[in-house]
């Protein structure tokens, strides 16, 4: 199946700022895709253009086939956008507000049927502009599924929600992703991208520096330490310097690998200063940020 979101070599600048450097991915149907980095990297201008609310300076994105800077009413009625600051009408209820943005679709979800899921009936007749943090971002994850989206853009959908509202995104994330819709998220909880996504991107500064299913991002290499240069070349295991006196593996190292790496150091008079078994994604994310 073609991609259902696409971006092709995405480039911008804001004045003589480069924010970004020819980004390229792709979402297809049925899958979740975390899009990854430290504030700053080039999240969200990524995330804006792909949403046709800003223009790249080269390069291309796409959605559900449409170039995204000329998007038409049919295709932006199949996209499902979730801010991380969303502007309310203040004086509205919870339900005013969600029967409102239906009247906006074709064949929109039942707004009481979205208040039930994402736990929101007990406020429905609350005004928004009292609602707390966690039940204005249950209610901003309903307006952005409410068109029966079949491309979701979720920009921090948890950022500072409770822990029964980062539960409900996670679990509707992955309602929307089983039944076809490409999802498209941003988040600083990388134990929530971990256990969400089954794809992911990290950018840095503006560039692409790892991305891969996550099965492959966090299947487990490690990274050695050293005091001075270490000769790992007859060592099974792919090594490749990372910075000076640090050596990385993506395979997957068994410990009599590690011991035969020790006793090799130890020939060489090398000293090994530390050993980082790499088997989440926030070792990974720290480690590729960290060395730009």
């Amino acid at each position: 199946m073609p991609p259902a979101i696409r971006a092709d070599c995405l480039s911008k600048s804001y004045g003589p700022k480069r924010v970004l450097h020819d980004v390229s991915f792709e979402v297809s149907p049925g899958e979740v895709f975390a899009l990854l980095g430290r504030n700053g990297a080039g999240k969200t201008t990524t995330i804006e253009i792909l949403e046709g609310y800003r223009t790249s300076d080269s390069g291309t994105a796409w959605v559900l086939g449409k170039d995204t800077s000329r998007l038409d009413r049919r295709t932006k009625a199949q996209m499902g956008v979730m801010l991380e600051e969303l502007g309310l009408y203040p004086g509205l209820t919870v339900a005013q507000t969600l029967h409102l943005f239906s009247s906006y679709y074709p064949d929109p979800l039942p707004a009481d049927g979205l208040m039930e899921r994402l736990e929101l009936q007990g406020v429905a007749d609350s005004k928004t502009r009292t609602l707390s943090t966690g039940e204005r971002q249950r209610l901003s994850l309903a307006l952005a599924l409410i068109g029966r989206p079949s491309a979701v853009f979720l920009d921090e959908p948890t950022a500072g929600a409770d822990p029964v509202t980062r539960r409900t995104c996670l679990e509707v994330v992955a309602e929307l992703a089983h039944n076809g819709a490409a999802v498209l998220l941003t988040t600083h909880h990388l134990d929530e991208a971990e256990q969400a996504a089954d794809t992911a991107a990290i950018l840095s500064k503006g560039m692409l520096v790892e991305s891969g299913p996550m099965k492959d991002l966090v299947r487990g290499g490690i990274t050695i330490e050293t005091d001075r240069p270490l000769d790992l070349s007859t060592v099974g295991a792919r090594f490749i310097l990372t910075a000076p006196n640090r050596y990385t593996s993506d395979d997957d190292v068994t410990p009599e690998e590690i011991a035969s790496i020790t006793a090799l150091a130890a020939k060489q008079g090398v000293t090994v200063r530390s050993i980082d078994r790499e088997r989440s994604l926030e070792s990974l994310f720290f480690r590729v940020t960290s060395e730009r």
